[in-house]
């Protein structure tokens, strides 16, 4: 999708190499739910995908997959393309499809003359974990161009590129962007709010406000004139197909209202339409270019989050990240920097913020230190004997079979048990010249490496929110702030939750919020880590803190002082009881205001639906004439249900 989108941009210039063989299975590997039970942790098996069996299946021969039709056919629209482009010569291409790219620019004798750019080169690793087999042998190819530059503005981290061989000895050239000019870099503006709900509710109620007209919006200047300017389109970013899906069922999204920007590949297009109907024209969109219309929801897994452009005036982000779960997880250090940087228009208002949603790991999901270096130790042991097994076979016969045989553990075990790989690997026969294929096992360190990562985000970034703002806003301190030790917002926020976590009381946890002293900035950080029917965070927003001091931080004093009943489930029920009865009649759209008004009275932050009265009453739906003397729909209260 990513050079789908650059090539839709820049169509007159470049080349695409199209394989309608290839099969692109993407990162969108998912779960079936938001809450992601079973999911396994990072020292579990980790999951293999289509493209590296159909690469393995290519071992045996070279041939299968239409390879002969697929080089053909590049073979002549790559004649056309260096005719009528004799100046420059730009080819974009996909992993999967270098080989066979790089075996026809070699037979066309002009190879040597290109150079090999591999961009945004951190998904090498990070793909590791679910196509394997295909950056394995990349890499492979990768060893014999002369001139390689791999590429990208958020690198892998040091300490994980020293593991790996085709990295460690590398020149590494490292651009400085503010040093000259500190105007160049803008400050990425993200809000930090912690999950205390599903994916799935937080998304549907964004929705909901957005479809009753309550659009987020700022003042801005255009050509001397205040106006103000409305986020019109939201843009979701959660690995999930599956979850995608069933938040476009529950909000009843139509096919003209969504964008789905997934891996465009026949079975999320089946997945697609077994959950939302073929009939009602859902399909897998693309990235809008510059001037094309685009759609007010818009929902983007991992596919999209490297380098694709989108050209949006009004758009505001959503990211979700769930530490439970391997492909909800965002890196905050490498998906955060890439999704902030997905817009692209100076004239949208929300081109560098972003609204971030996290879940730390769950106690269940804790794995020690200890035990995954243990588990990746006997990994390590275990490959290396696979490997001795192999090299000191008997005859090449022998080998074969062995290698077969490390092709089939892959296929049903994905690398759970030991990181042996097996590689295509060219050999020219020395007697008769010809050129052949052998199959050679050898350790896969790409997902060795993958899985100490996944490990380092699941156990250590998400480990609680002290550690989600460290990573965080060290991670944005390359942007505006510095190192993170001299970051005073993070420094703030830690300290502040330090503290409060230890606290029982309501009225010392007001106190430690009221007299902290803390950046607005700060404030609103940690504010946002509180849920929103958090009593302290109520009385805080709704008094202000002056009133909260008066009143000596005792909530009975506040309430009595300033007449505002503040939420707690049991003055929910109370009001709601006092409000409504057994036996009556009432529409959908009167429970609903009728709600909205004991919400707001006691600060409920919570959008109301009928359906709300179901946690109150035994319900029965009905029909009830309006006052235009219309039958709508209803509901009777039959019976009260106790505390």
């Amino acid at each position: 999708m990513l050079i789908r989108n650059k090539y839709d941009q820049h169509s007159d210039l470049v080349y695409l190499v199209e394989n309608e063989f290839e099969k692109d299975p993407g990162v969108d590997n998912d779960i079936e739910n938001d809450d992601t039970k079973g999911s396994p942790s990072p020292i579990e098996a980790q999951d293999g995908s289509l493209t590296d069996l159909k690469i393995l299946d290519e071992y045996e021969d070279p041939i299968k997959n239409h390879c002969t039709e697929i080089k053909a056919k590049l073979h002549k629209e790559l004649r056309e393309y260096f005719k009528s482009h004799p100046a420059q010569w730009k080819i974009l291409v996909t992993y999967d499809s270098f080989r066979v790219l790089k075996e026809v620019l070699e037979e066309m004798g002009v190879f040597l003359s290109f150079y090999v750019v591999v961009d945004e080169m951190q998904a090498i690793m990070g793909d590791a974990r679910f196509k394997s087999s295909t950056e394995i042998n990349f890499l492979y190819h990768l060893r014999n161009s002369p001139r390689a530059i791999y590429v990208s503005a958020t690198p892998m981290l040091e300490e994980y590129l020293d593991e790996l061989e085709d990295f460690k000895n590398l020149p590494y050239f490292e651009f400085d962007w503010k040093t000259e000019d500190l105007s160049r870099i803008t400050k990425p503006d993200l809000e930090v709010r912690r999950m205390n709900s599903s994916i799935r509710s937080i998304i549907k109620n964004i929705i909901t406000d957005y479809r009753e007209g309550k659009f987020d919006s700022v003042d801005v200047y255009d050509n001397g004139q205040l106006k103000k300017v409305y986020a019109t389109e939201l843009v979701f970013y959660l690995n999930s197909v599956s979850s995608i899906i069933s938040i476009i069922k529950s909000c009843g999204l139509s096919d003209q209202e969504v964008n789905i920007l997934c891996s465009k590949n026949p079975d999320n297009q089946k997945k697609i339409w077994k959950k939302l109907g073929e009939k009602n024209g859902y399909k897998i969109g693309r990235v809008p270019i510059k001037g094309e219309p685009r759609k007010p929801f818009t929902f983007c897994t991992r596919t999209v989050y490297l380098g694709a452009d989108f050209y949006s005036d009004c758009a505001k982000s959503y990211i979700f990240s769930d530490a439970n779960s391997k492909y909800l997880s965002i890196d905050i250090s490498q998906d955060l920097p890439q999704i902030l940087g997905r817009q692209r228009c100076d004239e949208n208002p929300w081109k560098n913020s972003a609204v971030l949603y996290y879940k730390l790991t769950d106690a269940t999901k804790r794995v020690s230190k200890e035990v995954f270096d243990e588990k990746i130790n006997k990994k390590k042991k275990d490959t290396l004997n696979l490997l001795e097994a192999w090299e000191t076979a008997a005859s090449d016969s022998i080998k074969d079979s062995l290698s077969k045989k490390y092709i089939s553990d892959i296929r049903s075990n994905h690398y759970s048990n030991d990181y042996v790989s097996v590689n295509r690997e060219e050999v020219i026969d020395p007697v008769t010249k010809k050129k052949y294929y052998r199959l050679v096992p050898s350790e896969n360190h790409l997902v060795r490496v993958s899985e100490k990562r996944a490990f380092d985000i699941q156990q250590v970034d998400y480990a609680d929110r002290f550690s989600v703002f460290s990573a965080i806003h060290s991670e944005l301190g390359n942007f505006s702030y510095g190192s993170s030790d001299q970051n005073p917002i993070e420094f703030q926020v830690t300290e502040f939750y330090r503290v409060y976590d230890t606290l029982t009381k309501i009225s010392d946890k007001l106190r430690l919020l009221c007299e902290i002293p803390a950046t607005s900035e700060a404030l609103r950080v940690i504010l946002a880590q509180l849920p929103d029917t958090d009593k302290v965070k109520l009385f805080y927003t709704s008094v202000g803190p002056e009133v909260c001091k008066a009143s000596g931080y005792i909530p009975s004093r506040i309430e009595v002082a300033t007449g505002i009943k503040f939420y707690s489930k049991d003055t929910l029920r109370s009001e709601i009881y006092s409000v409504y009865s057994e036996g009556q009649k009432i529409s959908l759209s009167d429970i609903k205001s009728g709600l909205s008004d004991i919400y707001s009275k006691i600060k409920y932050q919570k959008t109301p639906k009928a359906t709300d009265m179901k946690e109150y009453f035994d319900i029965k739906p009905c029909k009830i004439p309006n006052s235009d003397g219309k039958w709508v729909n209803g509901y009777e209260l039959l019976r009260r249900f106790n505390p």
